[in-house]
């Protein structure tokens, strides 16, 4: 077995027949496809069942909902392929000889992860060219690429994995409800090292067609994401990436938070104080370090009355001792001040104005 195509299907009965096609009309026949139903209430596990009727490559796991990570995962466990590949039900590849292209290039130059460009469907408009901070979605030219010289962390669908590699290095999704996709990658990035990539496009994603309920639980996985692959930017002094994550950061958790911005949660406000002192202000030259404080104090001053709940939170996480953060905390200081229990507000106080070193 060459490829398994690990598919979870969660609601996407609209799109999951003709993301099945794309796959089974691959011009490499030697492929499985795991089709995890993640408890999805609509017809895809009908229309599973009758798919697999014709064709005996397709595999089917049943599970209650768990998430998308925990689909993922149970389907890499059960795959057989010497490479793996992801792709998603409302996705498709865009032509038959993507997974082809990739297992011939990656055999060829013997690599752990082999991929191609990235094209977006958005409301009937194919999307091939990308800018910004989205550049790296596609690549001028063939070639070996060093993660070091590349530093990003969206479109791993794009992406063929060998399955020893990743068992070998236990790369599975981590269990969050939202931006799970990001540290996989990037974790896998740096345990290979480098890849091989493809100019051709390999993976055509549907962008638009949902709308995500940002409770408190995807919200603080989102923060949990981002966290995790700052925490990796700065382990392998990757500055490119930390910029990339902190622009992620500020381009997001805005309209994620609106919903819950709440001192009533507590944890959202742990998350935030963290990746505030995951800055590295040497990573930007010109001295222009952005700051989390601003979605902070939006925090604090949304509802003043339950920022006494802020005592829960460990002094270890208040804020980075930089010029920013020590502006950032004397506003927010005063906002404590006129709102907590005297008992709390001594002990917090203490530990927000003289700021963090360690």
């Amino acid at each position: 077995m060459k490829v398994s195509v690990i598919m979870p299907v969660y609601n996407a009965e609209r799109y999951l027949c003709e993301s099945l096609r794309s796959a089974f009309s691959q011009s490499l026949t030697d492929i499985e496809v795991i089709a995890i139903d993640d408890g999805s209430p609509d017809t895809c596990p009908q229309i599973l069942r009758e798919y697999a009727q014709a064709e005996p490559r397709l595999r089917i796991f049943t599970q209650e909902n768990l998430g998308v990570f925990a689909a993922r995962n149970r389907g890499f466990r059960a795959a057989r392929g010497e490479f793996i590949a992801f792709l998603d039900p409302d996705d498709c590849y865009p032509d038959g000889g993507v997974l082809a292209d990739l297992y011939t290039a990656a055999k060829a130059n013997s690599v752990k992860i082999c991929g191609g460009s990235w094209s977006k469907l958005a409301g009937g408009t194919l999307i091939t060219q990308f800018a910004g901070a989205d550049a790296k979605f596609s690549f001028p030219r063939d070639g070996m690429i060093a993660y070091r010289n590349y530093q990003f962390d969206f479109g791993y669908q794009r992406f063929i994995f060998r399955r020893d590699f990743l068992l070998e290095h236990g790369l599975f999704f981590p269990p969050y409800r939202r931006y799970q996709d990001p540290p996989f990658f990037v974790r896998a990035m740096l345990a290979a090292g480098e890849f091989y990539a493809l100019r051709r496009v390999s993976y055509q994603y549907r962008w638009g067609h949902q709308n995500v309920n940002w409770d408190k639980a995807r919200t603080l996985a989102l923060l949990d994401g981002l966290t995790e692959v700052l925490g990796m930017a700065n382990e392998n002094r990757l500055a490119e990436l930390h910029r990339l994550t902190i622009c992620r950061a500020l381009r997001d958790l805005p309209r994620t938070l609106a919903a819950n911005l709440s001192a009533q949660n507590p944890k959202i406000l742990e998350r935030l104080l963290r990746l505030e002192r995951m800055i590295r202000p040497e990573y930007y030259p010109n001295g222009d370090a952005p700051s989390i404080a601003p979605l902070i104090l939006g925090v604090l001053r949304l509802r003043e009355k339950e920022i006494a709940r802020l005592g829960g939170i460990r002094s270890s996480m208040i804020y980075r001792a930089e010029e920013v953060g020590k502006r950032a905390t004397k506003r927010a200081a005063e906002l404590l001040r006129r709102s907590l229990p005297h008992g709390v507000k001594a002990r917090l106080l203490k530990i927000i104005t003289r700021g963090l070193h360690e």
